[in-house]
């Protein structure tokens, strides 16, 4: 990231180069290198250019005239505070021309398998100038490693050196430049007339013109913006109708259609967590449905069924219920996953881990009672725990983050490592006592 100690703001401009064009012995003096993760296929490093009108040459090509005075002009405009689309010439026709390969860099998915509502919510977005203002703006507020660039420029005329333009910077077009204390900010025409002035195969040239790097992260950050809304359309768009039975008692908090890999599911399906005035207040559900490779759900009608004697069995656990009452910042998920609420997956998870660590009777009690047991995720302020509730109302703490789980603290239990969480296995009566 550019040294923001070197950003001197003050009102003026770079010393006028345009009308030193028409001198001789000009040179100009660029040493571009990177390092980082991967390493570089271009070369060359160094280059200079030096003539005068009508004889200039780049590392003895020749160079036309109007390539130095376009470069000389920029640096004798004057700065800006921030990237401007203007500047850079993003403009209405550019994102007009450029949105439908947007939208293919933006997702997995096919043109063709996409509904008309995602197309037209990406094309506004992504041809909304104010939009795409503000998320340029973004761009140049992050920071990643192994990717390292710097390019200083020298200007030099009758063997004085004039200016001494430099960036290390890893946003769009190198920006910002910086030079003496007042010449810096964020001009893209310095940036595009340099890349004019190199050979095609120099380090970081690329980096400084728009390139499909530039689109590919501005559609990132397109879909980043809209992903909400993309995922409603997305869902209605191919399994709406079939999940009608469950939305016409259960309002969609969160909708997306993707293949997962988490806790219980390791497949394609619809992934959403639902909301009700029925469920207590800080419970909601979270239901993944596989789906085939035409968008088929095959357990819609079992999730209808099912479901409410889940809600009822989970609800019903006294000091469960009173703890997330008396507590409004804890929030508890019921799983479900395909057919029932512990999936094959946690259900193999759990069984081994508790045979692992001594506790085979509890092991061979999840198995018996898996097709009746509720599996849930507890969310207080970041804290997360998993538990399993049995059909007698017991529960059963698996493993959790942090120093408590729910109220009980990990200092009263004998633990072990489960993947970075506090595996527990400790088992808890209907009333919150701890069951030896």
């Amino acid at each position: 990231m550019f040294n923001k100690r070197r950003f001197f703001i003050l009102g003026v401009t770079f010393v006028s180069f345009a009308r030193l064009s028409l001198a001789q012995d000009l040179s100009i003096t660029v040493k571009t290198t990177w390092s980082g993760l991967g390493g570089t296929n271009n070369q060359i490093t160094d280059v200079v250019i030096s003539g005068n009108r009508g004889g200039y040459r780049a590392n003895g090509k020749k160079v036309e005239d109007g390539k130095i005075d376009a470069f000389l002009a920029a640096i004798d405009e004057p700065f800006l505070l921030a990237p401007s689309l203007t500047n850079c010439d993003i403009t209405s026709a550019w994102l007009e021309k450029n949105q439908l390969k947007a939208i293919e860099a933006a997702t997995p998915q096919k043109l063709k398998s996409l509904s008309p509502a995602q197309i037209d919510l990406f094309r506004s977005r992504f041809t909304d100038l104010r939009l795409v203002q503000t998320l340029l703006e973004k761009m140049f507020q992050g920071f990643h490693t192994d990717d390292y660039p710097k390019i200083s420029v020298k200007i030099s005329r009758k063997s004085t050196d004039d200016t001494v333009l430099e960036s290390d910077s890893q946003n769009p077009w190198m920006l910002p430049w910086f030079g003496e204390p007042g010449k810096a900010g964020y001009n893209c025409h310095i940036s595009q007339t340099l890349a004019a002035l190199l050979p095609g195969n120099a380090v970081n040239r690329d980096r400084l013109i728009v390139k499909d790097h530039f689109r590919y992260e501005l559609a990132q950050d397109v879909m980043d913006a809209i992903r909400k809304k993309w995922d409603e359309f997305d869902t209605d768009w191919h399994v709406g109708n079939q999940i009608a039975p469950i939305l016409s008692r259960f309002h969609l908090m969160d909708t997306k259609l993707a293949c997962l890999s988490s806790i219980d599911s390791n497949a394609c399906g619809w992934n959403a967590t639902l909301s009700s005035p029925t469920l207590p207040k800080g419970w909601v559900v979270g239901v993944t449905l596989y789906h085939d490779e035409k968008y088929h759900l095959g357990k819609v009608g079992d999730f209808v069924r099912n479901i409410d004697g889940y809600i009822d069995l989970a609800s019903s656990v006294p000091w469960l219920s009173s703890y997330v009452r008396q507590h409004p910042g804890v929030s508890v998920e019921l799983r479900y996953v395909e057919d029932r609420s512990l999936s094959a997956k946690p259900l193999q998870s759990i069984a081994e881990d508790l045979k692992k660590n001594g506790k085979s009777k509890l092991a061979e009690r999840v198995i018996r009672d898996k097709d009746t047991i509720v599996f849930l995720e507890a969310d207080e302020s970041g804290n997360w725990s998993r538990w399993i509730v049995f059909p007698d109302r017991q529960t059963l703490l698996w493993h959790f983050k942090a120093d408590s789980a729910l109220g009980f603290k990990a200092a009263d239990m004998k633990l072990w490592d489960y993947f970075g969480w506090k595996g527990a296995g400790i088992l808890v009566n209907a009333e919150g006592a701890v069951i030896p």
